[in-house]
């Protein structure tokens, strides 16, 4: 975390500015993984899913990811997760313009020049709701998030689900709010494993970076 920001003293700066004086922390790291032919996102588990009135199953679409341990580095914290959600190893790769996204809403977009460090595509940033007792000094919390390629074919790992999305159809999976599980598997080349079945009636969401990603998709800017 502190060699991107010391590498990109500017990116700091422009969360700094959105914050306005509250203290904020960087808490995890995802990927927006790809090969030649697909990305690869997580369907969360059983226990996150909400149910609708009309009985419909709701969860999560999400990037590859999870939190920082105590003293990890960014890309170490994304290769551990990489290895354990997907059973696979990635090469982190740079994006020319780093995207804020702050309380669900595209705030800022950073330009940054290439230098020794990898520059991200994505900052979720959020007031602290969830980790008050394990970070009570910080009053806002950020995810970064960079590009990544697949360096072999992936797994399934500790994830109960993964989601292989044709490059070509980001824009249908992600331009709705959700998407229903029937129509993702009529995608073709929409590839699909989990630990058990799913709802007939199930609907995908994107959720935390899936989200920011999809509010990227909105805009028209990816």
């Amino acid at each position: 975390m502190a060699e991107l920001f010391r590498t990109y003293p500017e990116l700091e700066e422009r969360i700094d500015r959105l914050c306005q004086g509250v203290r904020w922390c960087v808490t995890g790291v995802s990927a927006l993984i790809t090969d030649d032919e697909c990305y690869y996102f997580e369907i969360n588990k059983p226990k996150h899913w909400r149910q609708r009135a009309d009985g419909t199953t709701v969860a999560g679409l999400g990037a590859i990811g999870g939190s920082l341990e105590a003293e990890e580095s960014l890309l170490d914290c994304l290769h551990r997760e990489v290895a354990e959600e997907i059973c696979s190893q990635v090469e982190v790769t740079s994006a020319d313009v780093a995207h804020l996204l702050y309380e669900q809403q595209l705030a800022d977009s950073v330009p940054l020049e290439p230098r020794s460090y990898p520059r991200p595509v994505l900052c979720t940033i959020s007031e602290n709701l969830y980790r008050r007792d394990y970070l009570p000094d910080c009053g806002i919390l950020a995810i970064i998030t960079f590009w990544a390629r697949l360096l072999r074919p992936p797994a399934l790992g500790d994830l109960f689900g993964l989601v292989a999305v044709p490059r070509s159809a980001l824009r249908a999976i992600f331009l709705p709010d959700e998407i229903s599980l029937e129509t993702l598997r009529q995608i073709p080349g929409a590839r699909l494993e989990t630990r058990a079945p799913l709802p007939d009636n199930m609907q995908l969401a994107p959720i935390w970076t899936g989200r920011s990603l999809q509010l990227l998709v909105q805009a028209g800017q990816l």
